[in-house]
């Protein structure tokens, strides 16, 4: 495996891995002169009959081919019959058999120790032919159900470790698994599923992580009012030991969330407020308070995504949603934030909602080759975007790399999985200058800096072998 680096960290030992699904993931600058992104409605010409509720790039689970994966209550996509799950190959949609009897809602990726399989979260009974209770697990070749599942809907799943080791971490409207209480959230460690800290009183409808005084945190976002039996008006953070509120929360249902490039988290829902202040739609926790993103949207935000396209502008947040207006401009259903106001990325996007946003560091069908594009994915239910057919999935292909990537970039430790400490090394000497190759200076150019942050949140997770 090589490595342009100077110095490492001791590697640790083996132990389970997570695998490339933060909430957001931003890809790594690429090489040669800025592009404009370009609009790609192949994927959606004909597109799915139904709507698409969750997209995710998984990188090791169809033959080593990263594939972007759709999931929700269609029957057919692209013309093929797919029902509610079905991968894209880079030319044409795939299904993947033996998909669940019911709409999905989650897609997530995670090496239980088992190897690296994708976990489908929503509300059916089966898998594969097989009981398999709102939740499961397909390694590639067949299904198989995580314990007893849960006994109602599953709406988000995350992986992270809180310091005792990586887990996918599943959120929801049910109360059990298995016969035992379970209040919206649960964990699956690859040998168990089981409830942790209580649970909250309400739905968890959003997890995302964050690293705070250089420990990992995992946010829990929807419409529940205590977690873990400490008042926590619908956003909470997990230490590795208790929940704790965020300041005063948010004033309504958290629905999608993403760690902000500037360190904690962004988040959108249907709230007119955070931390008692004004924030409509979508606001910012940076670990200590919560600000609005300029004047926010006026519907809700049903889907967040931090993306480096290529162009030269960095790493930034993405939304998608209901809305159609951000402070008195026109931003039909997914709109960019640039630091300091929401741009639309498309002149309209019709007869439908975003509800889902998904980053591929490399155009599906390509991975690791030279020329791969980036993509940042929309599913939902518009039906045209910009005049074009693009029914209920699309893409927005960024601008090509000269040069294959790195074999591993993103492992700042070198152990062979990009994970918590990476962002740690990256995190812990930001703005350090003048050395290339120094801890943290993963693209070597002498400088720690947003470009080594996106390598990390890009790849967090990969498991390099």
């Amino acid at each position: 495996m090589t490595q342009h680096r100077a110095s490492l960290l001791a590697a640790t030992a083996p132990r389970p891995r997570l695998l490339c699904v933060l909430a957001c993931a931003a890809a790594p600058a690429l090489a040669g002169d800025p592009c404009a992104p370009s609009w790609d409605h192949t994927p959606g010409a004909p597109g799915a009959t139904a709507s698409v509720h969750a997209l995710a790039y998984v990188p090791d689970v169809f033959g080593g081919e990263g594939r972007v994966v759709a999931g929700g209550d269609f029957s057919m996509i692209g013309g093929v019959a797919a029902a509610r799950l079905a991968s894209w190959n880079g030319s044409t949609w795939e299904p993947i058999p033996g998909s669940p009897n019911g709409p999905v809602y989650a897609i997530a990726v995670f090496d239980d120790g088992n190897g690296p399989a994708m976990y489908v979260g929503g509300a059916f009974s089966e898998a594969g032919g097989a009981a398999a209770a709102n939740v499961a697990r397909w390694d590639g070749a067949q299904w198989s159900a995580l314990g007893a599942g849960v006994n109602n809907d599953v709406y988000t799943m995350h992986a992270h470790d809180d310091g005792a080791g990586p887990a996918l971490y599943i959120g929801g409207v049910f109360t059990q698994t298995g016969g035992v209480n379970a209040f919206s959230i649960v964990r699956w460690n690859g040998q168990s599923l089981a409830p942790f800290a209580v649970g909250m009183n309400g739905s968890v409808r959003a997890l995302a992580s964050w690293m705070h005084d250089g420990s990992p945190r995992l946010g829990a976002f929807g419409g529940f009012t205590t977690a873990g039996g400490v008042s926590a008006a619908r956003a909470a953070s997990w230490d590795g030991a208790a929940w704790s509120p965020l300041g005063a929360g948010l004033s309504g249902v958290g629905q999608c969330a993403a760690p902000h490039p500037d360190g904690g988290v962004v988040v959108g829902g249907i709230f007119g407020d955070a931390g008692g202040a004004p924030a409509n739609r979508v606001a910012w926790w940076d670990g200590a308070s919560w600000s609005p993103l300029g004047s926010g949207v006026n519907d809700r935000v049903r889907a967040l995504r931090v993306a480096d396209l290529g162009d030269g502008q960095g790493p930034a947040i993405y939304a998608g949603g209901d809305f159609i207006v951000s402070g008195g401009e026109f931003v039909p259903r997914a709109a960019r934030w640039d630091g300091a106001t929401w741009a639309p990325i498309a002149s309209t996007i019709d007869n439908g909602a975003v509800r889902a946003l998904a980053f591929a560091p490399q155009t599906p069908g390509s991975p690791g080759a030279p020329g791969a594009a980036p993509a940042l994915w929309l599913g939902g239910d518009f039906t045209v975007l910009e005049t074009q057919v693009a029914v209920r999935v699309t893409r927005l292909v960024g601008c090509a790399s000269d040069e294959p990537p790195p074999e591993c970039p993103g492992d700042a430790d070198m152990n062979g999985v990009v994970d918590f400490a990476d962002l740690s090394v990256v995190l812990s000497n930001f703005g350090a200058s003048g050395t290339p190759g120094a801890p943290g200076d993963l693209n070597n150019d002498g400088e720690v800096d947003f470009a080594d942050l996106s390598l990390v949140l890009s790849n967090f997770g990969a498991v390099c072998e």
